[in-house]
């Protein structure tokens, strides 16, 4: 499963929608729209709103998408 792909279930389960997650992580909503589409990868910058906000450690995130990266190059 892609990280987008795993934010979005996320979003859902919280019964947030993606504008009041953009808000509370202080993140444009198109940048979060882009994070979901798998259009952008994740900073910690985002990672760690992302930790403040769902309670998944930020290292979590990060790993996440590096392997992501790497499977984008194979």
């Amino acid at each position: 499963m892609k990280l987008g792909d795993f934010l979005l279930k996320i979003i859902f389960w919280s019964g947030m929608t993606q504008v009041e997650v953009a808000k509370k992580c202080n993140i444009s909503t198109p940048v979060l729209n882009d994070l979901v589409k798998n259009r952008r990868g994740i900073n910690v910058r985002y990672a760690k709103a992302f930790e403040k906000l769902f309670g998944i450690p930020t290292m979590i995130w990060l790993m996440w998408s590096n392997i992501d990266e790497l499977d984008n190059e194979e």
